[in-house]
């Protein structure tokens, strides 16, 4: 049953998605749009098309879980003077709870958790209405790379030298505006040491490191960044790679990264576990977020009508004397957004499973 285009809009969706499932010959049929509000006439559809098919070898069974309450109440009435079996889907404890006539107690079954598997990302979006959404994956060096940047995040945060080469090298590829100048983006950008501004020894081993992999070249008289996408690898987007490795265990049905609406960036990274969908935002700084940040997250869950939870990951140890940090954790209180801080990393797939409502 259905009572808005909202609705008809998601049946076409769920109608195509059971057809790549079970087949094309498997028999759905759709019910006249009724009153959710009016008891009786909604009764009155049920039973009109049940009667079409009173000829036909069918058992009935309905499932009440969705629609309003008293769209819930027409059906029950009509399944118990049916004698039909009513389901209910309770998502939280992954069960469904089973009513007959002469049961009004319910037997409760646990989903078949093996099934959720073929919910995707993609085709979570999908079925919310995204057929215009894209990904671009991030490589298995990338996420190497990533877990070599982390591994030094405190000594790369901690060096005036390269706090020094990374103001310049931001300069380097913005124009007038502070935007990214397109014209520099494959450009190499050379940060030449002088001996006013030498990194210590600490720093010149940490260069080289960072060097051997390939993250910068340093040959002791320069920095050199290949690209703007080398540079901001360094500078930040490499905490997308790293959350995706934390994140690739066993919570997670399927996860992807950089994903556009029509060619417009939305969010960092996107989980999902039977059946149940995160958005993840990814900082390597608690300093460059605002206010905004969280109303895009909420912005991109309500316009798209997603129906997802919220992540932020922060690469800074919380520190409850920081005002910043206060402040940050009461906004996503405010926004329901949950904040992961860099502690928290180890158990980052945990937490995220935890308040999604992943049962193992």
């Amino acid at each position: 049953m259905s009572y808005n285009q909202s609705f008809l809009d998601a049946y076409e969706r769920i109608e195509k998605f059971i057809r790549s499932k079970k087949g094309s010959d498997v028999l759905i049929e759709k019910l006249d749009p009724v009153d959710p509000y009016n008891i009786n006439h909604i009764e009155q559809v049920i039973n009109s098309y049940i009667s079409k098919s009173e000829n036909k070898d069918f058992s009935w069974v309905f499932n009440i879980t969705g629609g309003t309450k008293t769209m819930s109440i027409a059906a029950y009435n009509v399944a118990f003077n049916f004698g039909s079996e009513v389901v209910y889907v309770e998502s939280n404890n992954h069960s469904i709870l089973h009513y007959s006539k002469n049961n009004t107690d319910p037997e409760i079954r646990n989903f078949d958790e093996s099934l959720f598997k073929d919910i995707t990302v993609e085709k979570y979006l999908e079925l919310n209405g995204r057929n215009n959404v894209t990904f671009k994956d991030i490589s298995d060096n990338d996420i190497l790379l990533s877990c070599i940047i982390f591994n030094n995040i405190d000594s790369i945060n901690s060096s005036v030298f390269l706090k020094n080469v990374q103001n310049e090298c931001r300069k380097f590829y913005k124009n007038d505006k502070g935007k990214d100048d397109k014209k520099k983006l494959n450009k190499e950008y050379c940060f030449e040491i002088k001996d006013d501004c030498r990194p210590n020894q600490d720093e010149d081993n940490l260069l080289k490191k960072l060097s051997d992999f390939g993250i910068l070249k340093y040959d002791g008289n320069s920095v050199v960044f290949e690209n703007n996408k080398k540079y901001k690898f360094f500078e930040g987007t490499w905490l997308e790679a790293y959350t995706k490795k934390c994140l690739s265990g066993k919570f997670f049905d399927d996860i992807k990264s950089n994903i556009e609406f029509g060619g417009k960036r939305e969010f960092d990274l996107a989980v999902i576990g039977q059946t149940r969908f995160g958005m993840i935002e990814c900082k390597s700084s608690s300093k460059i977020i605002d206010a905004k940040d969280f109303a895009k997250l909420d912005s991109t869950n309500s316009r798209h009508g997603i129906h997802a939870k919220s992540f932020f990951i922060i690469c800074e140890e919380y520190d409850e004397t920081k005002d910043k940090h206060k402040g940050l954790e009461e906004q996503a209180g405010w926004s329901n957004v949950t904040i992961i801080w860099k502690n928290d990393f180890y158990r980052m797939d945990e937490i995220i499973s935890k308040k999604l409502g992943i049962m193992l």
